[in-house]
């Protein structure tokens, strides 16, 4: 058996090393691994802002080849020529040797390798079934926190108030402990963090313990395992990059955060929706995950059912503000990076500077911190400042760790707000550009408008129904119009899933929930018009071969009285363009009227409507029957497209009387004003 010392410079594991990570890329990415699924799902995975750390990966991998290379090159170098002809039989006999060796040891490591994937897979099953008594319970947690590096302790001399016995197990590391009390039918009664350093005994939390008793507790297995190995991560980078505390770090940040929410709260006389929608976001501490959670979206019917007043009481008490669990949210947290990162020193505890504090008396410090703005900020407010250690503060920990920033869901965004990220982040420049638009039948993954309908259809392997021709989406309203949806299905937003945001400060903070926003917004109006229930109802018109005459489209037109929209996506999340096409009447036999919906990044809660001009030359539409800013009023209250429609066509019906179109006004270039004024300016140079 070879020594650890070989094993780490041998081809064999090296070459295993490199199975390994691109194993546990399959695991975290399964639609690699999947031939059917891996041209659609696994390309909307894999980028910047997946699931997985591709920096990371890429890196492991680099070294691992790297490492390849040295041992090859080593060997050429050392072997030469020897194995040529004439060679001594007594170096051909230990080459042999040595490929025996080789042999063997590759033999063994596959063996392992299938022994640990069989182990992974036993240990996955024994953890997924329900536990039927203490013993089952303190078993699967010992496998996981053996697994997260946490040393477990089993007591079971407690008794519970009913005097039933009570086995508590302990998990633990360095900084935190994690105490959970199991009764004897496998139910836990409670889960309890304590913090080990006496500095951090502050930061014991009631809603933290509450979370993890709560994940135990329901069917919720794999959050709880996802919130430990929040907590053992921590407790990790604290001891790996010591003196440097992420706890503190963390409660630093909460402070500030919670600083921003509390001055916005005044400036929108105390409208925590606006907050939510216009602002830096409402942060909560141990929500949905330990540590920050700052809630910045919530569509617009669970904004109406959301009780603001419970939030506020909830916000002010220091409780869990519950109702905000159904908004978007992203969880701040930290990971590896290949670029080493400054932290603030020690003796400065907020990012933030004080709305009181000022420049002189940051950048005079012995630290040489800087100030800086953030480069988006609210509309109501102006820029806030935040603190930055430059290259000549020499207290600031500097590490290969970076600020990430998780979202609850995975979020179907378009490319053009991936490559605004990156560019923010400072990973790309505007150079890189990426497509806007791309063709479904050739693109290596869905579509954004492809991830968006892939919720509610059957099964994965459904082909998307905006790829169907003619498919019309059904839209029953009542007191109006049917409406009929139909998507031009030739091309699509190009898109991805965001998993992860990684970045560099949280002065970028606004900015990335800004860039969401607007994709939210986006998501959410095209979800009023392809959801579930018009998919349902939804039809496939027929198409015949025979060439239609004219009486015959004119009739079949008459016929239908459905208001038909055609829907596309123009430059994904900026605008959606719908063309409304009316029933034929006596006023107007063919009728279609082209919006353009436009959804403002700085103000994504508040998207707009621009009626764009009639086909007819010379045509503009009739102000007193459709305008504009009406339109955009409708869609700001409802934030619904079919209502939106069908606000329109009652605009139609309720002015029978007047034209729909007029004459567009020639353009001259000087009214009569000016006609005399330049007479007046003719006569007066000729006195001259």
């Amino acid at each position: 058996m070879t020594s650890p010392s070989e094993s780490k410079t041998s081809i064999n594991s090296s070459i295993f090393e490199v199975q390994n990570i691109l194993h546990e890329l399959q695991t975290h990415l399964p639609a690699l691994s999947k031939p059917s699924e891996s041209s659609t799902v696994a390309g909307n995975n894999i980028h910047a802002f997946g699931p997985v750390n591709l920096d990371k990966t890429r890196q492991e991998f680099k070294q691992q080849i790297d490492q390849l290379r040295s041992i090859c090159s080593q060997f050429e170098a050392d072997v030469g020529d020897m194995m040529g002809a004439g060679t001594d039989p007594t170096v051909k006999k230990h080459f042999n040797q040595l490929k025996e060796q080789a042999a063997l040891q590759s033999s063994v490591l596959l063996i392992k390798q299938h022994w640990q994937q069989s182990a992974s897979c036993l240990e996955k099953a024994l953890n997924s079934r329900p536990a039927y008594s203490a013993q089952d319970r303190v078993e699967q947690l010992e496998k996981l926190a053996t697994s997260m590096g946490l040393v477990s302790f089993i007591d079971t001399s407690q008794q519970d108030d009913r005097g039933q016995p009570l086995t508590t197990i302990t998990l633990g590391g360095k900084v935190i402990v994690i105490d959970i009390d199991i009764q004897s039918t496998g139910h836990v009664q409670q889960a309890k963090v304590t913090f080990v350093p006496e500095h951090l005994q502050k930061d014991q939390d009631d809603k933290l313990d509450y979370l993890l008793t709560t994940n135990l507790q329901g069917a919720s297995a794999e959050a709880f395992k996802q919130n430990l190995g929040t907590l053992a991560q921590l407790d990790h980078l604290n001891i790996t990059h010591a003196p440097m505390d992420f706890f503190v770090t963390i409660r630093h940040l909460y402070q500030d955060l919670k600083t921003i929410a509390e001055q916005e709260t005044l400036q929108l006389s105390n409208q925590l929706s606006q907050v939510l929608l216009e602002g830096h976001g409402i942060p909560c501490l141990n929500l949905n995950a330990p540590g920050i959670a700052i809630t910045y979206w919530m569509d617009k019917e669970k904004r109406d059912k959301c009780n603001w007043d419970q939030v506020d009481t909830d916000i002010n008490q220091g409780k869990s503000p519950l109702s905000l669990l159904v908004a978007s949210s992203l969880t701040i947290g930290f990971e590896e990076s290949t670029h080493p990162r400054q932290y603030l020193p020690a003796d400065r505890t907020s990012f933030l500077v004080g709305f009181q504090e000022t420049e002189e008396s940051i950048t005079s410090g012995s630290n040489q911190l800087k100030v800086i703005k953030e480069p988006k900020w609210p509309q109501f407010m102006p820029p806030l400042r935040f603190v930055k250690p430059s290259s000549a503060t020499t207290n600031a920990p500097t590490l290969p760790v970076r600020f990430v920033a998780k979202l609850t869901n995975p979020l179907p965004a378009s490319d053009i707000v991936c490559q605004k990220l990156l560019e923010m982040m400072g990973i790309a420049s505007k150079k890189d550009g990426t497509p806007a638009t791309m063709t479904l039948d050739r693109s290596p993954a869905l579509s954004l408008e492809d991830l968006l309908v892939q919720p509610f259809l059957d099964d994965n392997k459904t082909p998307s129904p905006l790829h169907t021709k003619h498919l019309i989406w059904g839209k029953t309203m009542e007191g109006s119009l049917d409406q009929a949806y139909e998507w031009m299905a030739n091309t699509g937003s190009s898109g991805k899933l965001l998993h992860r945001i990684p970045f560099q400060h949280p002065a970028q903070l606004f900015g990335i929930v800004q860039c969401l926003r607007q994709q939210h917004m986006f998501n959410d109006l095209f979800h009023t018009i392809f959801n579930q229930e018009t998919y349902k109802a939804s039809t496939v018109t027929p198409t015949s071969t025979k060439p239609a005459s004219l009486d015959d489209i004119l009739q079949a037109t008459e016929q239908d009285q459905r208001l038909r929209i055609q829907v596309t996506s123009v430059e994904a999340p900026k605008q959606l363009q719908l063309s409304v096409c009316v029933p034929a009447n006596a006023r107007q036999a063919f009728l279609c009227i082209p919006l353009m919906i436009e959804i403002p990044a700085d103000q994504a809660s508040l998207p707009k409507v621009r009626l764009e001009s009639p086909a007819d030359i010379g045509k503009m539409w009739n102000p007193k029957v459709l305008h504009a800013d009406d339109l955009t009023a409708v869609l700001q209250k409802e934030l619904n497209v079919p209502s939106l429609v069908a606000w329109l066509w009652q605009c139609i019906q309720d002015a029978p009387q007047q034209p729909l179109m007029l004459d567009r006004p020639l353009k001259r270039a000087h009214n009569m004003m000016d006609m005399d004024g330049m007479e007046a300016k003719h006569l007066k140079l000729e006195e001259n």
